[in-house]
């Protein structure tokens, strides 16, 4: 058992899974740069882009560079070390349910892709404007609000856990700590 003193706060963990966002979006950009996906088929590779990001990182340096940054380090209950399906498992637990808000969002609020939608200015006075439908709008933003109360219900889960244990940390079997 670790001392309460060694796990990882939950200001650092947020900030971490900030950079680990950024860093996977950057590479899933210049990727996906010359690809005509649909933005729900870049959210899916993405997806699957951050599930292979976290689990190397975790399992061959029990930190993702989010994790190195903020000078935290995942550990294995058992052995201290994450084993892969131990990393796998985290990863498909911690990123999935952010995943399917953002896959709803891209469904229930669909972005233009032409340039002149998105950029009046360059339309023509004679085009019409974008009609976005009320109803997929409100499902949007019910899915938004889900979202954020999923973000803070999590939170909490974590913060009350004695171990500051989130759920993805309880299915894999593993700790965060922060390093001196």
């Amino acid at each position: 058992m670790l001392m309460r003193n060694e796990m990882a706060g939950l200001g650092r963990r947020g900030i971490a899974v900030v950079v680990d966002l950024m860093a996977v979006s950057l590479l899933a950009g210049i990727a996906l740069r010359e690809m005509a996906l649909p933005p729900l088929g870049m959210e899916v590779v993405r997806h699957s882009m951050m599930l292979i990001y976290s689990t190397v990182f975790l399992s061959q340096w029990g930190q993702t560079p989010g994790k190195m940054l903020m000078r935290l380090r995942v550990m294995g209950s058992e052995a201290g070390t994450v084993i892969p399906r131990q990393a796998f498992l985290r990863a498909l637990v911690k990123w999935t349910p952010i995943f399917v808000v953002f896959a709803l969002l891209m469904v229930l609020m669909p972005f233009p892709t032409d340039l002149q939608q998105r950029v009046p200015e360059l339309a023509d006075e004679q085009a019409e404007p974008l009609a976005m439908d009320s109803g997929s709008t409100v499902g949007g933003h019910m899915v938004a609000i889900a979202g954020v109360a999923l973000v803070f219900f999590l939170i909490l889960v974590t913060r009350r856990h004695p171990d500051r244990q989130a759920l993805h940390d309880r299915a894999a079997n593993t700790y965060v700590v922060a390093m001196p």
